[in-house]
């Protein structure tokens, strides 16, 4: 009640005396956001925040507050509970009550722990309401605020050390008692803002797209684990999302080669799950290629791959990305790999029958299933493939689609410099190794038919030769195990294609029909063999006379590129293909023998044009005059 008049001594100075103010409580809602999202089921959302401070007069017992709803059915929420911020760190820690349910469409807390809280006098303490979305939504919003309009008083507090009741409230400086009628004083006083509007949903999105990471084209060796053949990125909106199903599937051939796939998160090295073609149980799967422009989807029969997780392995946190990388478990020769088969995934179906199979998942908190998106650019729920937004694309369930890559059953590993000869040694005279490479074969398991090797077919060498004069027919090629046997290369000149005779400055020098040669090209699974190129160097400076330098270099380039095609000498100005190859190699195994054939065109087979290798070029040892 009121205090006016009310004197007690304030201490014994010059005898004065002081009259006591009146126990006051002052209320202050605290902004806390301009609007969030919540789904189904979400625990402890953070409704309504508020400061109170005791004036100097007295130590206040907050008993009581009262609440409605600004915005949505307050049966949106349940279990309503009020925090408090106990250590003043400004970060409430502490239930006063909890479990409260709405009642004649208010949240009433009424029976606090202790029987109310104890603000001291000049202090402040933070207040939150907080409550869990229910799990079945009247509306799509809640928004909470002070019941000001109540005919029952919306905050109640007394003094501590006598249990008065501090009368009447100021609301944004309107004075009212408990009936609502004008009052001269108000012990509380409150000034309110719009809490956040919570907007409220049955489940939250995924958008699932191809992870802007490059990859390049592989050749998957059997009886191993490739390197990545496609990168995902997941994004959850909303709250947690776990996803439980993911279909693969093949594209440009049926992919019998893969045995599984191994998914992996970004920067792990252990797996997470598998996709294999019995993960797929009943679902319906795609059992055709459907036709996309643009892409290597395209037409024949396909294989699905799908990966089931019923064990939160792959849970995306709510406004997070993550990273999927998926690798191929090739299979061996034994077990039904074959050698050059197109290897390339996609995920999408390009039909609704298909939609809501493609990718599955469902909500961390809210415990629902996302549907596929209905693309009328709006979230509700739903799953992206192939679209970073709701709005992104027409049709939002798009292909995402990876590189094409081909089935091997041997694989050149390396390609390096093995001349002895140091960079700046003077460029030498007469027949010479002016290039020398040692090529590197993995070691595998593909043992069908005898063991798979690496057969050279062809090779073109780039020689550097700046003043450098090097004698007509002169080049030769040969296995630096038996330099008895060689073959006869051609040089062009590389500005035009045009074959040459006596050879000097930039060029091209071709070895092909080597696999049907009597140089031995075979390089055995896990081992390795070294290639020279041989010339006849008539002048190693036809320019010293004028004080000039000469140069001579071979290398090779134009061979890690899957589109390179066909295999032969780069031309120039005379309009032949400038994509060709300068690398042709053969998989090949005892059943399968090309050695005897010698026109490159028409060699049948496991014929490969490019070689995967990180370098785009390999030079040899540099000769200086």
């Amino acid at each position: 009640g009121d205090k006016v008049g009310d004197v007690r001594p304030r201490g014994n100075i010059a005898g004065n005396f002081h009259e006591i103010a009146t126990a006051t409580l002052t209320i202050a809602v605290k902004e806390i956001g301009t609007g969030d999202t919540a789904v189904e089921n979400a625990k402890n959302i953070n409704l309504f925040r508020f400061e109170a401070r005791a004036g100097e007069a007295e130590d206040i017992l907050f008993t009581k507050a009262v609440f409605e709803s600004a915005s949505g059915s307050l049966n949106n929420g349940q279990n309503y509970a009020l925090w408090v911020d106990t250590d003043g760190d400004g970060s409430v820690d502490t239930i006063l009550e909890d479990g409260v349910a709405t009642q004649s469409s208010q949240v009433t807390f009424a029976d606090l722990a202790g029987g109310g809280y104890v603000i001291p006098a000049e202090e402040t303490v933070v207040f939150e309401v907080h409550s869990d979305v229910a799990s079945s939504l009247t509306n799509n919003d809640l928004e909470l605020r002070f019941d000001t309009g109540s005919t029952v008083t919306y905050i109640e507090a007394e003094e501590l050390d006598d249990g008065s009741n501090l009368s009447n409230i100021k609301t944004n400086g309107t004075c009212l008692d408990s009936d609502g009628n004008a009052a001269a004083t108000c012990d509380i006083v409150t000034t309110t803002v719009f809490s956040q509007l919570w907007t409220l949903r049955g489940q939250g999105d995924l958008y699932v797209t191809k992870d802007s990471q490059p990859l390049r084209n592989r050749q998957l060796l059997g009886g191993t684990l490739g390197e990545a053949i496609l990168r995902l990125e997941l994004h959850a909106e909303h709250e947690d999302i776990d996803i439980t199903d993911i279909q693969f599937t093949s594209s440009g051939s049926s992919a019998t080669s893969i045995d599984r796939l191994e998914l992996y998160r970004d920067g792990e090295a252990t797996k997470f799950a598998e996709a294999t073609k019995g993960g797929c149980g009943s679902d319906t799967k795609l059992d055709h290629n459907p036709s996309v422009a643009n892409e290597q989807v395209g037409s024949g029969t396909v294989t699905t791959f799908c990966v089931n997780m019923e064990n939160q392995q792959l849970v995306v946190p709510d406004g997070a990305d993550v990273d999927v990388i998926v690798r191929p478990r090739l299979k061996t020769d034994e077990q039904g790999g074959s050698t050059q088969q197109i290897i390339s995934l996609f995920i999408g179906s390009g039909s609704a029958a298909y939609n809501n199979v493609v990718v599955q998942a469902r909500g961390g908190e809210s415990s629902n299933d996302l549907t596929m998106s209905d693309e009328d650019g709006i979230a509700e729920g739903e799953v992206f493939v192939g679209a970073e937004t709701a709005t992104s694309n027409s049709n939002n369930n798009a292909f995402i689609v990876g590189n094409k890559n081909l089935s091997v059953l041997s694989k050149l590993t390396s390609i390096t410099n093995a001349n002895p000869d140091a960079n700046g040694t003077s460029v030498p005279t007469g027949i010479s190794a002016i290039g020398q490479f040692k090529f590197t074969s993995a070691a595998h398991n593909n043992s069908k038919h005898g063991d798979n090797d690496v057969v050279l077919s062809g090779i073109v060498f780039n020689v550097n030769a700046t003043n450098v004069t090097i004698g007509s027919g002169s080049f030769k090629f040969y296995n630096k195990a038996d330099q008895t046997k060689t073959v006869t290369c051609n040089p062009y000149q590389q500005s035009d294609g045009d074959l040459v005779g006596v050879a000097s400055g930039t060029l091209l020098v071709e070895c092909k029909g080597i696999a049907a040669s009597v140089v031995d090209t075979d390089i055995d699974e896990g081992t390795d063999a070294t290639f020279v190129l041989e010339a006849d160097i008539t002048n190693p400076n036809n320019q010293a006379g004028n004080g000039g330098v000469s140069v001579l270099q071979v290398s090779l380039s134009n061979f890690d590129s899957i589109s390179r095609s066909p295999f032969g000498a780069q031309p120039g100005s005379s309009g032949m293909n400038a994509n060709r190859s300068h690398i042709q190699w053969i998989d090949e195994d005892q059943e399968n023998s090309y050695t005897e054939l010698n026109a490159v065109a028409t060699t049948p087979g496991a014929v490969f044009n490019w070689v995967e290798y990180p370098e785009t070029s390999v030079k040899s040892t540099s000769y200086n005059s």
